[in-house]
């Protein structure tokens, strides 16, 4: 239960992020995790919930945000476990292979990591309508000092982070193309969102599908509780459920919706 909470915050920090493109902040709630940026690359058998579960729709504002974990030791292939000082990666150029439109910050501004920190990088801007639709396998290429040395060093990496960062880039007219929202939740499947938000009364969670799908939605409050929990059955294209919020205290509360091997979560507002 820790572990899906846990996740659940990550997932919820990241799409809170997006209420300011270009701009992201360390979260703490990574202090205790192991060295990495997070979340870890996808890959099949190490990290299958890993990689970019955000797809881009050209011409449509978009933001990802990994966050970057930075331990005092680090563990070399051949050389064994020896002390880190930093990761460094240049302020521009340093992801390869993003898609004409798309740039990235960090946090510190000069992407510039100590260790024992945590940090940030988001990904974000407006595809171009020149680029083709498809998967980027993007790269985040940088500097380790360790031991005193400056190592070259990519992420993901095969040796210590093996798998691969795809991000997807979308038709603007795709079904899954909307503005981004706090509010918004994909995975590979279907995305989803609730209109409108903030609710007062009733509202509706508009998913769309790729295909036939049973998810389990659950509704929980900012101190984990779940206040609701109901089995959908999806079809093929555009569904709609409505949400009756009426009995519900203001605040912010976390909607989380599962399918095998995959789930997402995303932000509903309460204001009466």
């Amino acid at each position: 239960m820790k572990r899906i909470l846990l996740l659940i915050t990550v997932f919820a920090f990241t799409h809170i992020s997006y209420a300011q493109l270009g701009q992201c902040t360390p979260n703490p709630t990574y202090a205790d995790s192991a060295g990495g940026v997070y979340p870890l690359p996808y890959d099949s058998a190490s990290s299958p919930y890993g990689g970019i579960n955000l797809s881009a729709c050209i011409g449509h504002a978009y933001q990802f945000v990994w966050q970057v974990v930075i331990p005092d030791t680090i563990t070399l292939p051949t050389v064994g476990q020896v002390p880190l000082s930093n990761f460094s990666m240049a302020t521009s150029g340093a992801i390869s292979n993003l898609p004409i439109g798309l740039t990235y910050v960090c946090n510190p501004p000069n992407c510039s990591f100590n260790a024992n920190t945590i940090g940030c990088i988001a990904i974000y801007g407006t595809v171009a309508n020149t680029v083709t639709p498809k998967d980027y396998d993007l790269v985040i290429s940088g500097t380790l000092v360790a031991a005193g040395f400056p190592f070259s060093f990519t992420f993901p990496n095969a040796q210590l982070y093996p798998g691969h960062y795809f991000l997807t880039v979308e038709p603007e007219n795709s079904t899954t193309c909307y503005k981004v929202s706090t509010s918004e939740a994909r995975t590979n499947n279907f995305f989803s969102d609730v209109n409108p938000n903030p609710i007062s009364q009733l509202s509706n969670l508009l998913i769309f599908s790729k295909k036939d799908l049973s998810l389990k939605l659950s509704i929980q409050n900012i101190n984990g509780a779940v206040i609701q929990s109901k089995n959908l059955k999806v079809m093929e294209g555009k569904n709609s459920f409505q949400l009756d919020a009426s009995l519900w205290p203001n605040g912010v509360y976390l909607y989380k919706l599962e399918e095998e091997g995959a789930y997402t979560v995303g932000k509903i507002i309460v204001q009466h």
